[in-house]
């Protein structure tokens, strides 16, 4: 089993994973972004259902058989009734940056790469996982 957002990272990583080994755990300066990651999440999520949407399946875990594996991961929600193309439900996927990475992201949007290459395969993996086409909401901190 792989994680969703390991694809896209460490090579070696992820051959560890396919192997069964456990990771290291996230030193304390990882644990504090993911925990600014949450907070700017739930702000994000009170801000829509503020507008009146509706916002559904919050850490839900997915899987996506690939055939010579799984790859697990988690929706941030999936928003009934999109309010920038009303076609029917969504996975919502939110991501929190710092100021430069924002602007960069910004600019560049898909094609700035690096992290940005991560996000597109997690959010492909829930994407392919629910059936479901996707809204992504970048945030700067």
């Amino acid at each position: 089993m792989i994680r969703a957002s390991s694809l896209g990272g460490c090579t070696k990583g992820l051959v560890a994973a396919a192997l069964g080994m456990k990771a290291i755990p996230p030193d304390q300066a990882s644990l504090l972004r993911m925990g600014e990651g949450q907070i700017h999440e739930d702000d994000v999520v009170a801000r829509l259902t503020n507008d009146g949407y509706e916002i559904t399946r919050q850490q839900e875990l997915v899987v996506l058989d690939c055939g010579v594996g799984i790859v697990e991961g988690h929706l941030d929600g999936v928003l009934n009734g999109d309010p920038f193309t009303p076609t029917g439900p969504k996975v919502l996927e939110i991501k929190s940056m710092g100021r430069d990475p924002f602007k960069t992201f910004k600019t560049k949007g898909w094609d700035e790469g690096g992290l940005i290459d991560k996000y597109k395969y997690q959010l492909s993996v829930n994407m392919l996982s629910t059936g479901l086409e996707a809204l992504l909401v970048a945030k700067t901190r």
